[in-house]
């Protein structure tokens, strides 16, 4: 539309907005600046505006019948719809006339459907969201999805070693999708709007609304749960036990369809033994800080040996206040690097851990009663913490 500065008249100002950073450097423009979100008083005025017409709740203005004070619980609610839009200008406005001229109790009503979604009467952001997500390649896509429902506040180098074998050509996407503004990165960790993240967990529950268990991946804790007690099919699952509020009864073979897992991060597992039919072929990191692990595996024919763990490079086993000992398979892990074991009940270390060559960091903090015998010498090139 402006192909040449010479259409405009001397003293000419042309501001051009767009999501994609490398149209704007494409053109030789050197001037950029990355524009904000509303401070949380600014973005609560936005949702105000189209809500009431105001930049704030008034008495005289709404109808209500409550025992809640009206000025007090709607500006209660406006403060969670503001967060819950993210402080986005698009969320705010999308979701501020939804609300327009609803009753207090309305608004109750419709935060915990808001909270699911992005779909309905707010369909508008997702459609907006979605142009952005829809105009990537399919390898872009699935890594806005990783990050969107797995990896989340993780740090980009950790992302990068887990997703190195799945072809998704991690570094050039991380950088396509900062450029396009659909990730952000702080001091080395991956971060993303929660409105694009709501819209990446959307785009996997949408796979098989109706079975969860045949998604790529799982976030919902009640999904999740419905999954791991059904033994239906395992897909890639974050799950933080401690959101789940009933008691969970885990079987071992929840583990048995996981053959190419490459992360396994569950805190606060209420397994008491390790699975034997686990298998550790392809797994990269393990993290069960808090688990209620008494022995991780015993016998021999039940022993998941380590060094078919040939790409293990982490083994984060922090606070599981209920485990004695460790096997000595440990030592057979070939790229084991950090090993934290800051487990308060730990009595002894295998004398085998000095064959883990690669082992950079031992972690045993808490130990107090981690006994030492003369077969236990420290390995040469572990820094213990």
């Amino acid at each position: 539309m402006a192909k040449e500065t010479q259409w405009f008249g001397y003293g000419s100002r042309i501001i051009i907005t767009t999501q994609d950073q490398r149209l704007l450097s494409a053109h030789g423009i050197s001037h950029i600046y990355k524009l904000n979100l509303p401070a949380t008083d600014e973005a609560l005025q936005i949702l105000c505006l189209y809500a009431f017409g105001q930049n704030s709740p008034d008495l005289m203005s709404i109808r209500f019948r409550s025992k809640v004070p009206p000025h007090d619980g709607f500006k209660k609610l406006a403060m969670e719809f503001t967060q819950l839009a993210g402080e986005l200008p698009l969320g705010l406005r999308v979701m501020g006339s939804y609300l327009r001229g609803m009753s207090l109790g309305e608004w109750e009503d419709a935060l915990p459907r808001l909270r699911t979604g992005l779909d309905g009467e707010i369909g508008e952001i997702e459609r907006t969201l979605r142009f952005s997500y829809d105009a990537l390649s399919y390898r872009d896509k699935a890594l806005f999805l990783h990050i969107a429902c797995l990896f989340h506040g993780f740090r980009a180098d950790h992302v990068k070693q887990w997703l190195a074998n799945s072809g998704l050509d991690v570094n050039h996407g991380l950088e396509v999708l900062t450029r396009k503004s659909l990730k952000t990165s702080n001091v080395g960790f991956l971060g993303m709007h929660s409105l694009l993240q709501q819209l990446g967990v959307d785009i996997v529950r949408k796979e098989s609304i109706r079975e969860p268990g045949k998604r790529q991946f799982l976030v919902d804790v009640d999904d999740i749960s419905d999954v791991i007690t059904d033994n239906a099919v395992r897909p890639c699952i974050m799950l933080n036990i401690s959101k789940i509020e009933d008691a969970l009864v885990v079987e071992e073979s929840v583990f048995d369809g996981m053959t190419n897992l490459q992360l396994l991060r569950w805190d606060y597992c209420p397994l008491r033994v390790w699975p034997s039919t686990f298998s550790t072929k392809f797994l990269v990191e393990l993290i069960m800080r808090g688990s209620k692990f008494e022995k991780l595996w015993e016998g021999i024919q039940e022993l998941p040996n380590l060094s078919n763990a040939t790409n293990l490079e982490s083994f984060l086993l922090s606070f599981c206040t209920s485990l004695l000992e460790i096997p000595s398979s440990v030592g057979n892990g070939t790229s084991l690097k950090t090993l934290d074991l800051s487990c308060t009940s730990l009595v002894n270390l295998p004398s085998s851990i000095c064959n883990a060559t690669s082992l950079e960091k031992l972690i045993l903090s808490g130990c107090s009663r981690l006994k030492t015998s003369r077969d236990h010498h420290k390995h040469p090139r572990a820094q213990s913490e």
